[in-house]
């Protein structure tokens, strides 16, 4: 075998220099795998890579549980070969269990999303020239048709899908998309315990209402957070949170709003409710610009403007009308028509900017799948209340390589912005229909010298997870530099598909760290 292989090796690449040409080599636990070194090195000799197929739920060290599998797991063979690409040629692991005549193979969705983690993690950290999954969707069907008793091997990969034979996803499906999007900044140290959550008071401290939307900013030796509180459609309200470190929060102003909705009969634009806050400082006046529905319109979203002296007390100083009068108004398909809403703002040298999530229909009759899609713009003022779009486009909409339509990607909301290093960091959540719904799957961050042009640094920096808190939505970035390190608040939820009612959900809001190199 080894002579026909050189021989097929050697014949290729005389005749075709430039094609990498490889063999799959198998990686099993460290027993299996030691005893066949020898003809492990032997055939790495005749592959440009090192290409490896592994199924590790089947080997005596792991047996279904995927926490058994070795930090050395892939190391091993690529030490074989360190100046040779690496690959993943295939790979897979059980979702269910494994049953042979004799032998039973435990395993669950929990196991194959956590292999799903350890693999592309370690593909990332590897330099991986691909991965192959193998096999994407359950075949139960066709195992009906060709299992039987002589041929069981042959049962090995029916559960192994990303999908399973209903055609629903798994959890391991979703940490599959944000790689395959894009990843980066595998650094962020991520608190997964909600700092609060829905229906906890810790112990009266604030109330359990539904938490969402953090602004963040260091204000002498204390951290002050504003943020929503309660739903949309029950009259949000912004409040104010004090900490010393990040972490543990204590409600300020008597436990009392800081900014409430409104007056209906007066005519007030933002009556149904007051929420997405984000506050900044120029000179001594705090400066908070927040979204509201606009004149009581679900879902038109718009922004307002407020200024305070000590970040309880707030004048407001109305609708930004000089950059939201076309919310509402379809003709022509506008951006913004949809929304024009959830600000993210920065002051610098006298100016201020605000960037705001843009919302129209993907084609003027509002057709298309997704229907609606999601830009972020940008507006510059000198007052602080009167702006001017810069460009007639978002300066940020989302690319259809790294989130196509046709896997519902609508865009980016909730954006964030802040300098560093000289530099204006753009955080936004990303934006995706799933099964007729629209969700919020996870928070990319980009990078701009100039304010205008943003380039991508990492897609998915935080992604829903198995925590009840966080399993649903991921979204609301508030972003600041923080003794050597960036501190990222967001908000997350448990309204999945199914939980109609807000308050039957958990939500809360998740802390993630990065030290600054």
């Amino acid at each position: 075998m080894a002579t026909f292989l050189a021989d097929v090796y050697l014949t290729l690449k005389s005749e075709f220099p430039g094609l990498p040409i490889f063999l799959s080599l198998s990686v099993e636990d460290d027993d299996n795998f030691n005893s066949r070194l020898h003809y492990t090195r032997g055939l790495l000799n005749l592959s440009d890579y090192v290409a490896v197929s592994t199924y590790p739920f089947s080997q005596p060290s792991v047996m279904g549980e995927a926490a058994n599998i070795g930090s050395n797991w892939f190391q091993k063979i690529i030490d074989l070969a360190p100046h040779k690409p690496f690959a993943i040629a295939e790979t897979s692991y059980i979702a269910e269990y494994l049953i042979f005549p004799g032998i039973t193979i435990p395993s669950d969705v929990h196991e194959q999303r956590d292999y799903v983690e350890f693999l592309l993690r370690e593909a990332v950290q590897k330099r991986a020239e691909f991965v192959t999954w193998f096999v994407p969707f359950d075949y139960d069907r066709l195992w009906d048709k060709i299992g039987n008793t002589q041929e069981q091997w042959k049962r090995t990969w029916k559960d192994t899908g990303l999908v399973d034979q209903n055609f629903l996803p798994r959890p391991a499906l979703n940490v599959w998309d944000s790689y395959l999007f894009g990843v980066g900044d595998t650094e962020w140290v991520l608190n997964f315990k909600a700092l609060f959550q829905r229906w906890e008071s810790h112990g009266g401290q604030h109330p359990a209402i539904v938490w969402n939307d953090p602004s963040v900013m260091r204000v002498g030796n204390e951290f002050w957070m504003w943020l929503s509180g309660g739903f949309s459609r029950d009259g949000v309200k912004i409040y104010r949170f004090t900490s010393f470190n990040g972490v543990d929060w204590t409600i300020a102003n008597g436990g009392k709003p800081v900014l409430v909705p409104g007056d209906k009969d007066a005519g007030d634009f933002d009556w149904l409710g007051t929420e997405t806050p984000v506050v900044i400082k120029a000179g001594e006046i705090f400066h908070m610009y927040y979204s509201a529905h606009k004149n009581g319109q679900f879902p038109f979203l718009t922004m307002g403007h407020a200024v305070s002296l000590d970040g309880d007390h707030w004048q407001k100083l109305g609708e930004l009308i000089s950059i939201t009068s076309v919310v509402g108004n379809n003709a022509g398909n506008p951006w913004g028509w949809l929304a024009r809403g959830e600000p993210a703002a920065v002051y610098i040298d006298g100016t201020f900017l605000l960037y705001f999530t843009d919302v129209k229909c993907r084609h003027s009759d509002c057709t298309g799948y997704p229907a609606p899609i999601r830009g972020i713009s940008l507006a510059v003022s000198s007052d602080g209340h009167n702006f001017q779009q810069v460009g007639s486009q978002p300066i940020l909409i989302p690319d259809e390589k790294d989130y196509p339509a046709s896997h519902g990607w609508e865009g980016f909301t909730t954006p964030w912005v802040v300098p560093v290093n000289g530099k204006l960091e753009l955080y936004v959540a990303n934006f995706r229909t799933i099964d007729a719904r629209s969700v919020h799957r996870g928070i990319s961050r980009f990078v701009s010298s100039d304010g205008i042009r943003f380039d991508s640094v990492s897609h998915h920096i935080v992604l829903p997870t198995e925590n009840r808190w966080s399993r649903w939505h991921v979204r609301s970035p508030s972003v600041i530099e923080h003794d050597g390190a960036l501190y990222m608040w967001f908000a997350a939820d448990d309204l999945e598909d199914g939980v109609t009612d807000p308050f039957d959900a958990i939500t809360g809001l998740g802390l993630a760290t990065l030290p600054q190199k």
